[in-house]
């Protein structure tokens, strides 16, 4: 039967004009009497996903796509149902074929660039995304897109001049201050990503993402009890939010109340469970015994699904190797674990490689620069002691250090504090300190650390990375104390492999990195060592806390020029936040089991055995 063009006139013109029931219901009439025609059948598929009919769209368009190669509008559709699915490599496939018959259609480039993201082809992503805001310099879609990409890709500055220009475009785009938000907050701007994730919410109260960054930043501003309150109006009426109740998980945990943040973490993958990031805190959490293996099968069931986003995926594995590691299975824990970092790395740098010259060029740089003659000949600075920093490689042991010292009641725990790594280039611009702007600095960190009202003669800053600016957090506080913490380099390294952290340091997630990495951190803590030696570094190895706390206690006492406190023996509180991964066990009596725990991999730790 010849096909009825009135029909198929009728069809097109309905689906131009947004009548999709129209459209669906003349296409499927003209079909009855040209059942085999490619482009009706495509005209059926598009109308039937754009209406999230997807079960029969898909099947659809799929037969299209096999018997047109040339048909674009089959392969856009597949590729964004796939999309939505999460089905990426299928997605990635179909996006691709649109853009090979299309490359200058606005839509297919968009979809592809977004398909790039998911497929963790960042650069690619930035390319296409980039093809799309020439395409169309007005869309504020179209840059936020482009900022997504250059956020995932780490091209910070870029990223924030694109969800800026987004912005302009459309000053009441909430997701493009959440996009903002996310940059500062990579940038560790904290007060800069609360703003901007403020500013998404009023916007938009129902803006699910700007909620989860809010609560992520008052978490790493070591504000937990904001977070808890922020977290259960939010819950009070999003109570299926899976996010959210993992982060709740992550605030009562943080003040020591494990068995209701195990709770929340539970409730969390009761409302979604295909998710790794609850689990792999509950994993950290607790203890897997003999006998008690139903969570790791639970985890391993979620893993099994494909369609798992990589960042759950990666926490499921973290989680995993935890378990096994905890059932003595350190063969499948470290199959685990390299799975973790392998999905992690490819999350963080894309296709990237760490560039070892820069990174250790701009070591040297440091060296050359915070020499003993300007560290012991400059003037100024602040003469506040309420400063007291602890520096060391991540996983070190410097949690629990500064627990033991923030058990005196001279003394406030002030966790991390990313001041100095997100304000650093301010001081010494053009490569050279800029001694007024050190100082100003260094009046707004300390009115930083008083805004934690902790009340106390000295808060403690535990930022490990610190240790890349002792110089000029000496020529900014001349009188302040330094403690760096040390432990074993191979339970170090072990260490970093098996612990998910938010904002990993640029050698993370690859064993000859991190083994460079480390290597790096020694040659700058030696000349640390030789040229601010003397009363105000102190350093302490892990090893010896865990043998001897009391001593520990009295020599870190006494650094800090404090009368002895008999509290400084008991250890923390339950309810002192700690944000970081160490938060169980910190609040745990010092245990030995962490000292040596690398010699249960041994044979499995590749590169980090160069560093017996």
């Amino acid at each position: 039967m010849p096909l009825d063009a009135d029909l198929v006139n009728a069809a097109q013109a309905a689906h131009l004009q947004g009548r999709l029931v129209d459209a669906e219901r003349l296409a499927r009439q003209a079909l009855l009497g040209s059942p085999s025609d490619v482009g009706l059948r495509a005209l059926l598929g598009v109308v039937l996903a754009k209406q999230f009919k997807v079960a029969e769209a898909k099947p659809l368009l799929t037969a299209v796509a096999e018997a047109d190669a040339g048909n674009f509008e089959s392969r856009l559709w597949l590729s964004r149902i796939f999309r939505k699915e999460g089905l990426v490599s299928e997605s990635l496939r179909y996006g691709q074929e649109a853009l090979a018959l299309q490359p200058g259609n606005l839509e297919a480039v968009i979809n592809g660039g977004l398909s790039c993201i998911d497929a963790l082809r960042f650069e690619e992503a930035v390319e296409l995304l980039g093809r799309a805001a020439e395409l169309a310099p007005t869309s504020a879609m179209v840059f936020l897109h482009l900022g997504i990409a250059l956020l995932s890709a780490g091209r910070l500055p870029e990223a924030l001049g694109a969800y800026s220009r987004a912005l302009e475009l459309d000053p009441r785009l909430s997701d493009a201050h959440l996009g903002i938000g996310k940059v500062r907050l990579a940038a560790a701007d904290l007060a800069g990503a609360a703003g901007a994730a403020t500013s998404a919410i009023q916007l938009n109260p129902k803006n699910k993402a700007a909620h989860h960054l809010l609560l992520e930043t008052l978490l790493e501003a070591n504000r937990p009890a904001e977070a808890e309150r922020h977290a259960r109006s939010y819950l009070g009426a999003n109570p299926d939010d899976a996010t959210a109740l993992t982060l709740l998980g992550r605030c009562l945990i943080s003040v020591g109340k494990e068995p209701e943040g195990v709770q929340a973490l539970e409730d969390s993958i009761r409302a979604r469970p295909q998710q790794g990031a609850a689990y792999c805190l509950i994993a950290q959490t607790t203890k897997v015994v003999s006998g008690g293996e139903a969570l790791v099968a639970r985890m391993e069931r979620v893993l099994a699904d494909e369609r798992l986003a990589p960042l759950e995926a990666s926490y499921l594995h973290y989680g995993l190797g935890k378990a096994y590691e905890d059932l003595g299975r350190y063969a499948e824990a470290m199959e685990r674990f390299d799975a973790a970092n392998a999905l992690a790395y490819r999350l963080k740098f894309g296709d990237g490689v760490l560039d070892r010259t820069t990174y250790a060029a701009q070591i040297q740089w440091t060296i050359d620069t915070f020499t003993r003659e300007l560290l012991s000949l400059a003037e100024g600075g602040s003469d506040s002691v309420l400063p007291v920093f602890i520096v060391g490689m991540i996983r070190s042991g410097t949690t629990l250090v500064e627990q033991i010292l923030a058990s005196h009641a001279s003394v406030g725990a002030g966790g991390e504090q990313r001041f100095w790594q997100a304000h650093w280039e301010e001081a010494v611009p053009g490569g050279a300190v800029d001694r007024e702007r050190l100082d100003a600095l260094g009046r707004t960190y300390l009115d930083v650390l008083g805004k934690l009202e902790l009340n106390a003669p000295h808060v403690t800053d535990k930022l490990p990375g610190n240790y890349l600016r002792l110089g000029l957090l000496r020529l900014a506080f001349p009188k302040a104390r330094i403690i760096h913490v040390r432990r074993n380099p191979v339970d170090t390294c072990l260490s970093i492999w098996t612990t998910p952290n938010a904002a990993p340091n640029e050698f993370a997630h690859d064993k000859a990195n991190i083994v460079f990495g480390y290597r790096e951190y020694l040659r700058l803590m030696e000349h640390w060592r030789a040229v601010l030696g003397g009363e105000g570094l102190l350093e302490i190895e892990y090893e010896q806390v865990v043998a001897d706390r009391d001593g520990t206690a009295r020599r870190l006492v006494e650094f800090c020029g404090m009368e002895w406190d008999e509290a400084a023996l008991t250890g923390a509180s339950a309810s002192r936040p700690i944000t970081t991964p160490s938060a169980v066990q910190a609040r745990k009596p010092v245990y030995t089991t962490s000292v040596g725990r690398w010699e249960r991999y041994r044979g499995l730790l590749g590169a980090f055995e160069e560093l017996e």
